[in-house]
């Protein structure tokens, strides 16, 4: 499973597009969101539109491997088109949507550009175990998460409420799904356990992050309270009591 798109064989295609980024000057006007469902929705906004242009085309490219798609939007006069739908394959990278305009297919050109990032597929499910070595503050999550190759994360976001309060961490480093968290309060209640995959992007000096949806049931657990370190015992014996009763005859 892809791990860290901002490392290995990937920085070379980050460096590529960073120099691209940087030789299009020009503010981003254009419109770009991304829905569950990881469709790429863009629209033309008004100060998209100039004189001399009569082709409007989008260019969509992946960053994982710099595969470019066009799409072109309709003709239009006085009101704008109708946005393009694009359906993205991979979930969790980021997209460069460009705007080329011109008015003739030789004379297009490149104006404004944005980045969108996808959101990384859901977690399956979580289990939640005590750690053996420290049961009381550490706990063990077996996490199962979609292993597609099309699924790329950088890390874990674990919520949860601790007692009254909500708490919320990010984690690197885990293997096979695995995770030790060593960081709770002793004899206390966790409950609304949820865990998140992040997927993460730096475009143009600019930070993108995605969470996936929570797609597990959330878990509820309770760490092992502390022996007590103070107990001493101590015997008393009680007295005996007299007899009440009296024999027959005697007052």
């Amino acid at each position: 499973m892809p791990w860290d798109l901002q490392r290995g064989a990937a920085c070379p295609m980050v460096l590529l597009i960073t120099c691209f980024l940087f030789a299009l000057k020009r503010a981003a006007a254009i419109s770009a969101t991304v829905s569950d469902d990881n469709k790429i929705t863009v629209s033309l906004q008004p100060q998209d539109v100039t004189n001399g242009s009569s082709l409007y085309y989008v260019k969509i490219t992946q960053s994982i491997n710099l595969t470019s798609y066009k799409l072109q939007f309709e003709d239009f006069n006085h009101t704008l088109p109708p946005p393009l739908v694009f359906n993205a394959s991979y979930h969790g990278i980021y997209y460069l949507v460009t705007l080329l305009t011109g008015s003739s297919k030789s004379s297009v050109k490149p104006v404004h550009l944005v980045a969108v990032l996808t959101k990384p597929l859901p977690v399956n499910s979580v289990a939640i175990y005590d750690f053996k070595q420290s049961p009381q503050t550490g706990v063990l999550f077996d996490i199962q998460y979609p292993k597609q190759a099309t699924n790329f994360f950088s890390r874990l976001k674990i919520s949860y409420i601790e007692g009254s309060h909500y708490r919320s961490s990010l984690h690197k480093d885990f293997l096979k799904g695995k995770l030790i968290f060593n960081t709770w309060l002793p004899g206390t209640c966790y409950s609304n356990i949820t865990v998140q995959l992040v997927g993460e992007a730096n475009v143009n000096k600019v930070p993108l992050m995605e969470y996936s949806d929570v797609g597990h049931e959330p878990k509820h657990h309770r760490t092992v309270p502390y022996p007590p370190s103070n107990v001493s015992m101590k015997i008393v014996y009680g007295r005996s009591q007299p007899s009440s009763e009296h024999p027959a005859g005697h007052e």
